[in-house]
């Protein structure tokens, strides 16, 4: 009959009665029940560690080793120094160690991850942060953050602050300050440009004026101007009359279409259609082919209550006051007491007297730059003539008088 084995040398391990050997490295071992292998409980190298069914020199990554013995480390580490979850020494590739001593995907608020997949903490000055000198967030509220640093309480030129990071960032090229980043948030622009509704322009739109660094806009109905109440062109249909835009020009003004102005009336029109169309003059001037004229022109009168010239439609009758008495062989000049005209419409200063027939008894002269000449039948002499002697008659002592 066969025997039961009930104890095993060193060396081997009893498993349903049944002798297996124990790992070469291994100097006492007993049964793995879960997997019919064995558990080592005794290296034959004292220096050497157990790992399950045999023993190693040293434990391999993701153990560690307590009281002799290899135990595998929480899932989460890669390299720990026991089995606590927050005793990670080191983590895989996708994941950073922690301040913790963990494993996480991302560091806490206060810590950056450096080259060696660590959590290191930030700045003292750092709310959050990429390196330990680049804070990305501030920690005192007061501050922002300008190039990676919180030490400044107000942004710097061509910067504005993002209020829900606290951040300084970059305004747009166009902008010397700004609220925003877009080229549409500019407060002030750099040299040589003009804020035109938080853009930066080089001159200002139609409908706009420069004031100072800034457009500022024109009047109402008004294309173009030189500032506030300065208009220099309207939108139309409105017309130009003292630098304001306007429906109707009113008096003495007409309205030049092609202009798009209010166009003076000419000189002493009260009012007008056009350049030489007047239709109402001054009372102390007349009407005639659309011009005011202070003298009605020859073969014209002033007629007083229209305020126009009309023409005079028959000749005045001209006589003598008398005769003229001169000594023989004398000069006397024709005196304004001498002639008497009646039917006269116009002014007497207008009148133009033509010798019908030369005197039989002498004759009729002119004096003009204290030159004599004598005045034959068919010629010309005025009123003013006349009235200033001009005109002489200069008897012949060989005639009767």
């Amino acid at each position: 009959m066969g025997s039961i084995c009930l104890k095993c040398q060193n060396g081997y391990h009893l498993s349903s009665s049944v002798v297996g050997d124990c790992h070469p490295l291994c100097q006492q071992c007993v049964a793995d029940l879960q997997d019919m292998g064995s558990i080592c409980l005794k290296c034959q190298n004292g220096h050497h560690l157990l790992l399950k069914d045999h023993c190693v020199p040293s434990c391999p990554v993701g153990h560690y080793e307590d009281n002799g013995v290899c135990k595998r480390c929480h899932p989460s580490c890669r390299t720990c120094s026991n089995g606590d979850p927050s005793s990670c020494m080191a983590c895989d590739s996708h994941l950073v160690l922690s301040h913790t001593g963990m494993c996480v995907s991302t560091c806490h608020l206060g810590y950056y991850r450096d080259e060696n997949q660590h959590c290191k903490p930030c700045s003292h000055s750092c709310l959050s942060c990429d390196s330990g000198a680049a804070c990305t967030s501030c920690r005192d509220s007061s501050k922002v953050l300008l190039f990676g640093e919180c030490q400044y309480d107000s942004c710097a030129p061509q910067y504005y602050l993002d209020f829900s990071s606290k951040t300084c960032k970059e305004c747009d090229w166009s902008c010397n300050a700004c609220s925003g980043p877009r080229s549409t948030d500019c407060l002030q622009c750099m040299e040589g440009y003009i804020l035109h509704g938080g853009v930066c322009v080089e001159h200002c739109p139609s409908a706009f004026y420069q004031e100072s660094d800034a457009c500022q806009s024109c009047d109402v109905h008004c294309l173009q101007c030189r500032g506030p109440s300065e208009c220099n062109y309207c939108k139309s249909p409105y017309l130009l009359l003292d630098s304001q835009c306007v429906t109707e020009c009113g008096n003495p003004y007409y309205a030049d279409h092609k202009e798009k102005k209010c166009t003076a009336c000419p000189e002493k029109c009260l009012e007008c259609d056009g350049p030489s169309h007047c239709r109402v003059c001054e009372a102390t001037t007349f009407l005639q082919e659309g011009l005011c004229v202070s003298d009605c022109s020859q073969g014209f009168y002033g007629h007083p209550q229209k305020g126009e010239c009309e023409v005079i439609m028959r000749p005045p009758m001209l006589s003598a006051n008398g005769s003229l008495q001169v000594g023989i062989g004398g000069v006397k000049p024709l005196g304004v007491s001498f002639v008497d005209i009646q039917g006269l419409d116009g002014r007497r200063e207008d009148l133009l007297f033509r010798v019908a027939r030369s005197p039989t008894n002498g004759r009729l002269l002119t004096v003009a730059s204290g030159r004599e000449a004598v005045l034959n039948q068919g010629d010309n002499f005025t009123w003013d003539d006349v009235k200033q002697q001009h005109v002489l008659f200069a008897h012949d002592k060989e005639k009767s008088r």
